[in-house]
């Protein structure tokens, strides 16, 4: 690798840590707001966001179509939330 390929690879991947890092920070500032919920407040923020998701699919014409879709949960589910539900209770207990 020449010199000036590796100076290229170089500002590649810091341009790759500086976007990495910026989108962090994006995420951050939009969960931030939910982390100060109360569950009960989280509970109506998730019945709203649910509510506003229904009425952009009642504003399909495929309304009935998509409506009617399975989805069912992946092979994985079930161990991932358990998974999950693990590390919130060590953390809970951690506190």
């Amino acid at each position: 690798m020449t010199t000036q390929e590796r100076e290229r690879t170089n500002e590649f991947i810091r341009r790759l840590d500086a976007a990495r890092a910026s989108k962090a920070v994006e995420l951050e500032d939009e969960v931030a707001p939910v982390r100060a919920l109360t569950l009960e407040q989280r509970g109506e923020w998730i019945a709203e966001l649910c509510a506003s998701a229904m009425a952009i699919l009642r504003s399909r014409e495929d309304f009935s179509k998509v409506m009617a879709l399975d989805d069912p949960p992946r092979a994985d589910y079930a161990s991932h939330w358990r998974r999950l539900n693990e590390i919130f209770r060590r953390r809970q207990v951690g506190s």
